[in-house]
């Protein structure tokens, strides 16, 4: 949110075949808006790996034809 206004957008999601492969479906999320993120802390001290989680409510949900090669 920026200066009051709420942030909504589509938001494309791709499933690849393997990492750096090629896609094999994809979804459309129209309407999108973050709820909630959270990231990780920093701490040389730990050797955990630094994970986040981002939270997204939609509207509507639009399957994508992909291509295969």
């Amino acid at each position: 949110m920026v200066e009051g206004k709420e942030d909504v957008r589509t938001v494309r999601i791709v499933l690849l075949a393997t990492a750096g492969g090629p896609p094999i479906y994809g979804w459309s999320l129209i309407g999108a808006r973050p709820m909630r993120w959270s990231g990780p802390r920093f701490d040389a001290m730990t050797p955990e790996i630094a994970t986040e989680e981002l939270v997204i409510a939609y509207e509507r949900v639009d399957w994508i034809e992909l291509r295969r090669p």
